[in-house]
């Protein structure tokens, strides 16, 4: 069984659907776990249960958008480290009927999606960073969304900010991997205040929350090496997601034409020998256009910048 004894575990919007699972299943692998929510009636309750089946919890009521140095504060005040966050703490839209077209979403709703979704996970994931690095280990988990991801109607707030978790979530996989920080993104379906007025109950019967918790325990484990992925996970179906660009086309001087593009628009887009980018890696075209005009890839990169300044 894969355990986390005297590993500090802490889950932000805990206090119910994916994050009370979480909870939960942290907390049965031997975790202590720091609940966090801002309904401290939910918050108290995951306590009390965990509790109740002998596991060590502690509860928090802070924001996750102005207070992640208060969550994180707590986390180290009650139990002297954290070794793993799970941002998880988020509010929900249903996307076509409970949306808002794009020509019509007011600025205050815009920026509160974005407050709750980016900024909250800015905010926790800033605060346990340096503790993380001076200890030498952790291991973060984002909250990402099929919306954000792929997109939806009527949901361009919540879209544009899980897609913005997605991009942050990338990036400290790169910082953190030397540090021993690792960081990944869970983009979940399942039941949740969020879901349960959009599917059937038979649905959401079969896409329980503990689903998302079990994938997130591999994840958060020690033992795993996994950074900078996003897995789509619900019903106990997984799927790991990577970037994808066609192999494309080389038009150069008086032959780059918006015509030339037209008519050459089917080996765009043929994606039959494809290339993959990895995290971190995006001198795909900067190398293209070194290796035309014979210059060493070296020479100019952001990459090679950020070597030279390591």
């Amino acid at each position: 069984m894969m355990r986390f004894d005297d590993r500090v575990v802490i889950v932000t919007g805990a206090g119910k659907g994916i994050g009370k699972a979480h909870a939960e299943v942290f907390s049965e692998r031997g975790a202590v776990v720091l609940v966090n929510d801002i309904d401290r009636g939910a918050a108290d309750a995951v306590v009390a249960e965990i509790a109740a089946r002998g596991g060590d919890a502690s509860a928090n009521y802070d924001s996750v958008v102005s207070s992640g140095d208060k969550i994180v504060g707590a986390a180290l005040f009650a139990f002297g480290k954290v070794d793993v966050l799970i941002n998880n703490a988020g509010v929900g839209v249903v996307p076509v009927e409970g949306g808002v077209p794009f020509c019509d979403m007011p600025h205050a709703q815009w920026q509160r999606l974005l407050n709750i979704h980016l900024n909250g996970t800015f905010s926790c994931s800033r605060a346990v960073w340096k503790h993380m690095e001076c200890n030498g280990y952790g291991r973060i988990l984002m909250t990402t969304s099929p919306v954000g991801l792929f997109g939806a109607m009527n949901a361009s707030h919540y879209s544009a900010a899980k897609a913005g978790v997605f991009g942050l979530m990338q990036c400290l996989s790169l910082e953190g991997k030397d540090k021993n920080i690792l960081c990944n993104a869970l983009s979940p379906v399942a039941a949740s205040e969020m879901t349960k007025s959009h599917f059937s109950g038979e649905f959401l019967a079969a896409s329980d929350a503990r689903y998302i918790a079990e994938l997130a325990a591999w994840l958060a484990h020690e033992d795993c090496t996994e950074t900078g992925k996003a897995f789509e996970a619900g019903g106990g179906f997984i799927h790991q997601l990577r970037f994808e660009m066609s192999r494309g086309i080389s038009l150069f001087g008086e032959a780059h034409t918006a015509e030339a593009i037209r008519s050459q628009v089917h080996a765009l887009k043929d994606f039959e020998d494809s290339i993959h980018p990895g995290i971190g890696d995006m001198d795909i075209t900067v190398n293209e256009i070194h290796s035309r005009i014979a210059v060493p890839t070296d020479a100019g990169s952001p990459s090679a910048a950020r070597r030279r300044s390591s």
